[in-house]
């Protein structure tokens, strides 16, 4: 899967995990938000997912996943994780997104 993930992102996405008892991450979109689509993340454990998704390893016991219809909108995309003065949050620089909202949680593509 073509998503390249930082090191600090990294971390924190292993942290949720552990923190949360699951062996993955799941990244996707969805329709909504103000721009059209919006990010999506959810919590998973292996076991309970079909074949219907692409992986990429965070460590040796967590994954990120991303379903099949997502996978079209967040490859090439770099996830980051940001710490500063209104807070922390995982962010999605993508290439295929033409525009999106302030928040960074939705866009257009």
């Amino acid at each position: 899967m073509n998503i390249e993930i930082t090191d600090k992102a990294k971390v924190k996405i292993q942290s949720i995990a552990d923190a949360n008892n699951v062996d993955v991450v799941i990244f996707g979109v969805e329709g909504g938000g103000c721009s059209g689509f919006m990010y999506k993340w959810n919590l998973a454990k292996s076991v309970d997912l079909d074949d219907d998704w692409q992986y990429i390893s965070i460590s040796e016991t967590v994954k990120l996943a991303t379903d099949s219809m997502s996978f079209m909108y967040v490859q090439g995309c770099t996830i980051d994780y940001v710490e500063d003065l209104t807070g922390s949050r995982l962010v999605v620089n993508n290439p295929l997104a033409v525009s999106s909202c302030g928040c960074g949680e939705s866009v257009a593509f």
